[in-house]
């Protein structure tokens, strides 16, 4: 899911071990913020621009997309850890 029901999330690029995703309106494409990795949290969040409104369809989005990107991330980690022994 790379898309809400009036967001998209575009991914811009991989950091050492996590991606990191643009959030913008679907209909006029404002930006509204940037999804990646927290670390003290060791958790994918949300970081909103300034000044920003959003209601629960677009939070419940954000937020279906963050629980994604971290059960993706827990069975690669699962994978991996199964591939190194």
């Amino acid at each position: 899911m790379n898309e809400g029901k009036y967001i998209n999330f575009q991914w811009v690029k991989r950091n050492p071990k996590t991606d990191v995703y643009e959030v913008y309106t679907k209909k006029e494409h404002d930006y509204l913020g940037q999804v990646k990795w927290y670390f003290p949290w060791r958790q994918y969040s949300f970081f909103p621009g300034t000044y920003l409104v959003f209601e629960k369809t677009c939070l419940r989005d954000i937020a279906n997309f963050l629980e994604k990107l971290m059960m993706e991330r827990n069975e690669k980690m699962i994978l991996e850890g199964l591939r190194k022994k």
